[in-house]
């Protein structure tokens, strides 16, 4: 009896040490003012004082806490799984050259962030700027560099995972890829400037908060993924990136995502045309590119996935291509997309396009102006002006579906186009159960 007592209680105490290894966490602290991890512990919020090791500083950039990728090796992370990385106010180069790389000048662009590591559902690993609790007034800017691939490394599956209050860009006024040649980003030879490709990149990631994060200016897109499920995004800016502001594509043709996608009070605008730096402002004239420019240039663009989509509280205007796509949300039967009180405007393709077997549209003001970017901001060869038709409102009515349309406005002021396009590219053919209300909606313009 006696030994079976001890038993169960050495099993329980390797139980309890356990869990509570895997719930620890440690709060890392950078400021401008930190030192290396030689100097300061990282884990007080104080800043070096010019002598002495292992002192209870601050370190001054978040490689040292996110360890480092580089080609033929990196550095390791010190950071885990439920910890918090606290970032103070400034800005931080994120790519070759900055503290804590070596990086070769042969694969620059390998030169990021390991991976965030994943959290657990009540403790999810974090990344905080200064600021975040009261209002993110001055949020610390994360800037990439030598065309690194994104300045925050999602791509490792990283799940339960908080970020707030930062701002992500680079310092070039450039765009990457196409064969528009105006402000196209140094892509030949070392160096290449100080251009980064996309802010996020997230592939396979779950259960993901953003919140006061502001992407613009970035060379190619200012999210990058595929396979998400239940991300929300609230009070969000993608802005003015080289080419989509959400590229949802980054499994080539393939955007897989389930669960909850939300997006609440999202500004997502000018992408597809440079930002112009140090103004940071949109777009550069004769900088936009097009789809027969070999660019991919949404505001939100999606390929073949489920997911239930809501936007709310959102604008999504003048995007070189579509506003909102998610015409291609047609894997699930049960997906839905829902968008309210939202406003697209001005966008060369279509400004609202929508699959899902469910779909409401309400109270959202819906304006064409397809022809704005073409006739302001591009040059000769330019090919999306209009492009899919340039409706305010492109539905794809799927067998079965049931789709709600209330309290919209819906204005096209190009002549010649349609105010709307509904029953578009319906695969396969309606075969009757189909249900579409419309209810009112003021529809101006169009043919």
């Amino acid at each position: 009896m006696p030994l079976k007592f001890y038993a169960i209680l050495l099993s329980a105490l390797i139980l309890f040490l356990i869990q509570s290894d895997a719930y620890s966490s440690d709060t890392w602290f950078v400021r401008p003012d930190g030192g290396t991890p030689a100097q300061c512990t990282g884990l007080n919020n104080q800043p070096y004082e010019g002598s002495g090791i292992n002192q209870p500083c601050a370190l001054k950039h978040p490689f040292y806490v996110t360890g480092l990728i580089r080609n033929g090796g990196g550095r390791p992370a010190l950071w885990k799984g439920g910890d918090t990385l606290f970032i103070g106010s400034g800005n931080y180069m994120m790519g070759y050259g900055a503290p804590n790389t070596d990086c070769s000048p042969r694969y620059p662009y390998d030169c990021i962030m390991r991976p965030i590591p994943s959290g657990v559902k009540d403790q999810p690993t974090r990344i905080l700027g200064e600021g975040y609790d009261q209002g993110c007034e001055n949020p610390p800017e994360l800037w990439g560099t030598e065309k690194a691939y994104a300045v925050i490394n999602m791509m490792g599956g990283s799940s339960h995972v908080q970020i707030e209050c930062l701002e992500i860009t680079d310092h070039d006024s450039c765009r990457h890829g196409g064969s528009l040649k105006t402000n196209k980003c140094p892509n030949e030879s070392f160096p290449y400037g100080t251009w980064a490709q996309s802010g996020i990149i997230a592939i396979d990631s779950e259960q993901v908060y953003l919140k006061n994060v502001n992407i613009h200016g970035m060379g190619y897109a200012g999210l990058y993924t595929a396979r998400l499920k239940d991300w929300t995004m609230e009070d969000i800016k993608i802005n003015g990136n080289g080419q989509a502001g959400w590229h949802g594509e980054h499994i080539q043709y393939k955007s897989s995502n389930a669960g909850d996608i939300i997006l609440r009070r999202a500004q997502i605008n000018w992408n597809g045309c440079a930002e112009s730096y140090p103004e940071k402002t949109s777009p550069v004239r004769g900088s936009c590119c097009s789809q027969g420019q070999t660019c991919y240039t949404d505001g939100i663009g999606m390929a073949d996935s489920g997911g239930n989509y809501l936007i709310e509280d959102s604008e999504v205007s003048f995007n070189s291509e579509d506003g909102i796509d998610l015409l291609h949300v047609t894997t699930d039967p049960n997906s839905t997309i829902i968008v309210r009180r939202t406003r697209a405007e001005g966008n060369s393709g279509n400004n609202l396009k929508t699959g899902a077997a469910h779909m409401i549209v309400e109270n959202n003001v819906l304006i064409s102006g397809c022809g704005y970017i073409a006739e302001n901001f591009a040059q000769d060869g330019y090919d999306n002006r209009c492009r899919g038709g340039g409706e305010p409102l492109a539905m794809n009515i799927q067998r079965g579906s049931h789709q709600k349309v209330f309290n919209n406005t819906i204005i096209q002021t190009v002549g010649g186009k349609n105010s709307s396009i509904i029953d578009k590219e319906n695969k396969p053919d309606c075969d009757g159960s189909e249900k579409v209300e419309m209810v009112n909606n003021l529809w101006w313009g169009g043919n």
